[in-house]
This record gives structure tokens, sequence and C-alpha cells, in this order.
């Protein structure tokens, strides 16, 4: 049977009391390449089962928790999510087979339908599998995922799809929920505090070497705030954030 959850739940986030709704859930694990192995709801526009180009990925490295996952191996395949209500994040796993700058693998929301939105876009998709975050518009009923794969291209493994409802009616309660997104970065990194934001926010990024080379303090209780990248070379910097007597560190990876 296909494993399919379509549900509302309850996920204790990892270091955090509270819990965190889960609207929606799909792992692919029966995705074959078949259109009728499609998941309940969702529209999938490149289907294949060739050996040679198949639209699924059936071995460990290109999976998230378990195998299968989908592959986007073609120009402008796209996955559009079944119709969901009251979202306030998505989370998916994100693996290329390698590198070429023309590649990007874009996120839309739409709130009704027919116009879409763009959450985020990445440029050029890492080989080391990670997990992207992003922010969903609670007015949003959909979400589209769409790569735009150049001639000499590759591919990429998308696996573990996870629609979270709003934390506090869409309002981050703890500093740690603070969502920094695209992973990785290109010249750009954005911050969103939730719908409540901080009176004060002291926001600062160091190298790897600890080296501090960016700092700004908000006070305008912003709920979302962007840094220029386009200065910083690739690589991997730490980015503080600081309000009150409670901080903390996030990893930022920058490639551009």
């Amino acid at each position: 049977m296909k494993k399919y959850i379509y549900f509302i739940a309850l996920l204790c986030v990892t270091g955090n009391a509270r819990a965190q709704t889960i609207i929606l859930s799909e792992n692919f694990d029966s995705y074959n390449g078949l259109v009728t192995s499609i998941p309940p709801g969702f529209v999938i526009t490149w289907n294949d089962t060739s050996s040679a180009s198949k639209s699924f990925y059936s071995t460990s490295g290109f999976c998230g928790m378990a195998c299968n996952s989908y592959k986007f191996g073609v120009d402008s395949a796209t996955i559009i999510t079944p119709v969901f209500s009251g979202a306030g994040s998505v989370s998916f796993y994100l693996k290329g087979n390698g590198t070429y700058k023309p590649n990007s693998f874009k996120v839309f929301e739409t709130n009704n339908g027919a116009t879409w939105t763009l959450i985020s876009s990445i440029d050029s998709i890492p080989t080391v599998s990670q997990t992207v975050t992003l922010p969903v518009n609670p007015a949003s009923i959909q979400l589209q995922f769409y790569y735009k794969k150049d001639s000499l291209g590759f591919n990429a493994g998308f696996d573990d799809l996870v629609i979270y409802g709003p934390v506090g009616i869409n309002e981050i309660h703890s500093i740690n929920d603070i969502l920094v997104y695209p992973t990785p970065a290109n010249n750009s990194l954005q911050l969103d505090f939730g719908t409540r934001g901080f009176s004060e926010m002291e926001i600062s990024l160091m190298n790897i070497l600890g080296k501090e080379i960016y700092k700004i303090t908000l006070s305008d209780n912003s709920s979302r705030f962007s840094i220029n990248l386009s200065d910083f070379p690739d690589g991997i910097y730490l980015l503080k954030l600081k309000s009150g007597f409670k901080e903390t560190v996030k990893r930022v990876i920058v490639k551009k």
C-alpha cells in the first residue's frame, strides 16, 4: 500500500517542548515512475520507468530516510502538492549528482491554484544531501517544485516532503525557531521571524575561523530580513542571532 500520509498529527521538535502540526507528508517510497504510482492528490509532470532515464532513485545515496525518491531528471519537471490549508513551513530532502550553474530548483506557493509566487530558488544544487526548510504563507493552498535543467546539467533527488502547520499560529516564540533560508544560500540569505517578530534582534555573521564579518541590530519588530551575500565568497559561515538574553547560532552555506 502506498505510504502516503495526509493527516494532522503532532510532532515534537528536537530540543523544543512544543509540538508542531504536520499537515502533509510524502516519502515517495512506493513511487516507481509509473503514473499509477503517483501519490494521491499530487501532480508529477515527468514519469519514466526506463532504465536509462527513470524518474526515481532506488539506491541509497539519493534518497532521504529510505528509497525510493523522486528524481528531477529533465527540464521543467514539476511536482505540485495536493490542496492543503493552514501551513507555516515546508521541509524536504534534496541532493544533486553534479553541479552546473544554469540548473535551478524553484519552490512556488499559491493561494488560488492559478497564480504562483516564488518562495526560493536554489541555483546550484549541492552534491551533499541536505534538508531544506522554507516558510510558507498561511494563505497558501498548494506548493510547486520545479526544476530548470540545462542541456549539459545533472539531476537531483527529492524526498521526505513535509508541510508543517504554523508554530503558535504562525508566530515564532523561540529564537531557535527562526527560519533561515535558502540552504545553501546564493546572493542573499532570508530570515523569517514569524508574524510576531522580535522587538530587537542582533544579527552577526562569522566566517569559519570565527571572525565577525557582518553585524546589524534590528529594532523595528521586523518579521523578515535579508542579508546581501553578493560580496561573500563561497564557504561555511556561522549566523549568530541574539535577542535579550537568548541567542542561537546557525550554520550557513554560501554557494554561488
